[in-house]
């Protein structure tokens, strides 16, 4: 009798709890697609910034007139370079767009107390984050003043197996300004740590730059640095059978015109 009782009891709880869902369930259901359509789709994610939002960092490419040179000299012939156009790369500023123009449109009363001052001021540009930049050239497309040198140097930098020249920022040691007699407009000096990769090996270096704007929207820089060759394992190309061969020294010089974003790549004619 006891074991009857308990059964009914279980069916009689089942039977509530089924009766309770059909009545509450058609209410549930509007309910609850009334409150999913007021709810933010999970995969819409953070609402998107507009293309002209000053949170935007800043993105700078180089534009076709950009290269990387080699300079070096060689037994009887001097100096020879070898120059590569083909320029890729990017470079991020996470500031805002008004304090980078602020920077190269100074006040006229600014300007001319600075530019009295013979001292360096500090750059005081406001970073939301640490600058990112790099650039790559193709070996296959360097090309100088002698032929022969020309196809030794394909040989010499490995670009079957490593076809690119690559350069990574890595860190800004230091940033000055400096003014130009010439037009009175302000000249970045900086101070920068990044890796240069040639033949499959990298080194680190410090390279001083400066950077200038030429343009609305274009900012030239301008670097110089010197390597040895053998320090990323590289037989200095020759000429002539090998009768002319480079120096181990060699400056890559970079002469880059990087362009702001959303302005046109092709620099505009000067007066």
């Amino acid at each position: 009798m006891a074991a009857y009782e308990t059964d009914f009891c279980i069916r009689a709880a089942k039977m509530n709890r089924l009766l309770i869902s059909f009545l509450i369930l058609p209410w549930c259901v509007p309910l609850a697609r009334a409150h999913a359509h007021s709810l933010p789709s999970p995969a819409s994610g953070p609402p998107a910034l507009a293309a002209g939002d000053p949170r935007l960092p800043l993105v700078f490419t180089p534009a076709p007139d950009s290269y990387v040179e080699l300079d070096g000299t060689a037994a009887f012939v001097g100096s020879w370079y070898s120059r590569g156009a083909y320029v890729r790369g990017t470079v991020i500023l996470a500031t805002p767009r008004a304090k980078l123009q602020a920077l190269f449109d100074p006040r006229p009363t600014v300007a001319r107390s600075v530019a009295k001052d013979r001292s360096t001021p500090r750059l005081s540009l406001p970073l939301a984050g640490p600058p990112v930049g790099n650039l790559s050239i193709p070996v296959l497309s360097l090309s100088g003043n002698s032929p022969g040198m020309n196809h030794d140097m394909d040989a010499a930098l490995k670009a079957r197996r490593h076809p690119m020249i690559q350069y990574v920022f890595e860190k800004l040691i230091k940033a000055n300004i400096r003014w130009s007699h010439s037009t009175g407009r302000p000249i970045l000096q900086l101070s920068v740590l990044g890796k240069l990769t040639i033949a499959g090996k990298n080194r680190t270096l410090t390279t001083r730059m400066l950077v200038w704007r030429e343009a609305q929207g274009h900012f030239h820089v301008q670097a110089h640095t010197a390597i040895l060759m053998s320090s990323f394992h590289i037989t200095p190309p020759s000429a002539f059978f090998g009768l002319i061969r480079a120096n181990d020294r060699v400056s890559v010089i970079f002469n880059l015109d990087f362009v702001l974003t959303r302005h046109s790549p092709k620099r505009p004619t000067r007066p």
